[in-house]
């Protein structure tokens, strides 16, 4: 759809004018979100490769838990085929 394109483009280039206002006043906020970034990526690699390493299955793990997401969701009470009920 390209209303979502244009929404897309929208919300990266506010995001990018946002971050250069903020590299301009404080650069301390934008190392501290960096390093953050930083941080939370090198964690989700370890993740991964110690479960790898355990012969964990991520991907069926992942499922089943969108599985149970689906099925316990807060949009309404969800139906055994995953549609849900919002009339009450």
């Amino acid at each position: 759809m390209p209303v979502l394109k244009v929404v897309a483009v929208g919300n990266v280039v506010v995001s990018v004018v946002f971050m250069l206002l903020v590299a301009a006043s404080a650069p301390s906020a934008l190392a501290f979100v960096i390093v953050w970034i930083v941080l939370t990526s090198a964690g989700d690699v370890y993740r991964i490769r110690s479960s790898a390493r355990r012969d964990v299955d991520l991907r069926a793990r992942m499922s089943l838990l969108h599985k149970h997401e689906s099925i316990g969701g807060s949009d309404g009470d969800a139906n055994t085929d995953g549609e849900t009920n919002t009339d009450g």
